[in-house]
C-alpha cells in the first residue's frame, strides 16, 4: 500500500475512532526515568538508547551526509555505522544518500556508536501485544523527544507528554494529545520514541515520523512490533539484546532486552 493510501486510511478512521475512544488508561509516572534514554541527534532529530552502543531513530533523520552525534555539549558520541530499514525509501538505501520520501510505516534506523551511552537502553517492542482489536484504541502512551527551538536562545529542551492512541493499522501508530493543548509534535522530536506501559515498564513501541499533515496535532509513528519492522529489528539489534520474538508462538508479545 502506498504512504498516501496509508494515510488515507489512516485519515478516515479518525472521526469514529476518536468519538469512541475512552479516556487514557495511564498515567505517566513522575520521575520519568525512561527519559534518559532519549537524546538529541545532530541532524535535528531524536534518538532513543536500545542497546549499550545502539540508538533507534527515523530513517528520515539520516539522509544527509554529515557525520552523526549522539548528545549534546561535552557528552557527545559519535556514530560510527548506520543501518536504514530495507524498506523505507521502496529499496535498500544506505544512511547519507540525501533527501528522499520515506515510507512512513518503516521510517526507521539503527546507529552504531563510537561508545557506551552510560544510560539504561530501552526494551523495544517487537510484537502486539493487542490481544483484541480494542488493546491500542484509546490507549494512553507517552511521547518523548527534543525541542530544537529553545537552542537558538539557549539550551536544547527534552518534552514529554501523554497521547492517546486514535489508530493503529499498517505498521503505523497515529496519537492525538490526551487534553487540550496537550502534546504535539515539534522540530527536534522525529526520531524520539511512544512508550507504552506494560506491566510495571515503559517499552517503545514507535518512533515518531511527524505531523500527518502541517499543523496537525496529531503524531504519526512507525510502529516497531509491525512484522516487517520487528524481524529488521530483531536481524539488526545486537544479539544479547534480542529476545525470541514469540511472533508465531502464540505468547503476547516479545521484546528486545
Amino acid at each position: 500500500m502506498s504512504a498516501t493510501r496509508t494515510l488515507a486510511v489512516l485519515a478516515l478512521g479518525l472521526a469514529g475512532q476518536a468519538c469512541a475512544s475512552p479516556p487514557p488508561r495511564w498515567a505517566p509516572p513522575p520521575d520519568h526515568r525512561a527519559d534518559h534514554a532519549v537524546l538529541p541527534l545532530s541532524s535535528e532529530c531524536s534518538a532513543v538508547v536500545v542497546a549499550p552502543a545502539h540508538a533507534l531513530t527515523a530513517a528520515h533523520c539520516v539522509e544527509e551526509g554529515a557525520p552523526l552525534a549522539l548528545g549534546s555539549g561535552a557528552r557527545e558520541i559519535p556514530v560510527v555505522a548506520c543501518a536504514v530499514h530495507p524498506r523505507a525509501y521502496g529499496e535498500p538505501r544506505p544512511c547519507g544518500a540525501g533527501p528522499g520520501a520515506a515510507v512512513a510505516a518503516h521510517d526507521l534506523a539503527l546507529l552504531t556508536l563510537a561508545e557506551a551511552v552510560g544510560v539504561t537502553p530501552l526494551d523495544v517492542l517487537l510484537a502486539d501485544p493487542g490481544l483484541s482489536p480494542d488493546f491500542w484504541r484509546g490507549r494512553a502512551v507517552r511521547l518523548v523527544g527534543w525541542d530544537r527551538r529553545p537552542a537558538l536562545v539557549g539550551p536544547l529542551a527534552r518534552r514529554t507528554g501523554v497521547n492517546r492512541v486514535v489508530v493503529a493499522a499498517h505498521g503505523l501508530l497515529l496519537t492525538e494529545p490526551a487534553s487540550a493543548g496537550g502534546f504535539a509534535t515539534v522540530i527536534g522530536d522525529s526520531g524520539g520514541p511512544l512508550l507504552v506501559r506494560l506491566g510495571a515498564e515503559e517499552r517503545v513501541a514507535g518512533i515518531l515520523r511527524g505531523g500527518p499533515a502541517p499543523a496537525s496535532r496529531r503524531s504519526l509513528y512507525a510502529a516497531t512490533y509491525a512484522p516487517e519492522n520487528a524481524r529488521w529489528l530483531a536481524g539488526a539489534l545486537p544479539p544479547e539484546r534480542v529476545e525470541d520474538l514469540a511472533l508465531d508462538e502464540g505468547r503476547p508479545f516479545g521484546a528486545a532486552r
